[in-house]
């Protein structure tokens, strides 16, 4: 036997045989369902995927105004309002060393 034989036994053997147009028919229509299926599942992830975003941002618009309203209500902490000079600072703005550790 030659390769020429063996593959076309193989071909032979392996080749299914042809579907009739009824099968074909019933394919068809299983197609059409799987992508209706598909484009369904997409639009109601995209549909919840826009409603769950549209609750974030209000949660997140609800938090600053929260914040703001908690801003508004403490009080300000008092700025110190600096009269003099610090006497180990010169008007360059170099500063002179310190006498001391940082210890005390």
């Amino acid at each position: 036997m030659n390769l020429n034989s063996i593959l076309f036994f193989l071909a032979q053997t392996t080749t299914a045989p042809k579907p009739t147009s009824d099968q074909v028919e019933t394919g068809f229509v299983y197609v059409i369902a799987a992508f209706i299926a598909v484009w369904l599942l997409i639009a109601v992830y995209l549909f919840w995927l826009q409603r769950r975003q549209e609750s974030l941002r209000q949660e997140v618009e609800q938090l600053r105004q929260e914040e703001s309203e908690r801003l508004a209500a403490t009080p300000a902490p008092a700025t110190p309002q600096y009269t003099e000079l610090d006497q180990k600072l010169e008007v360059s703005g170099t500063v002179q060393a310190p006498q001391s550790n940082l210890r005390g």
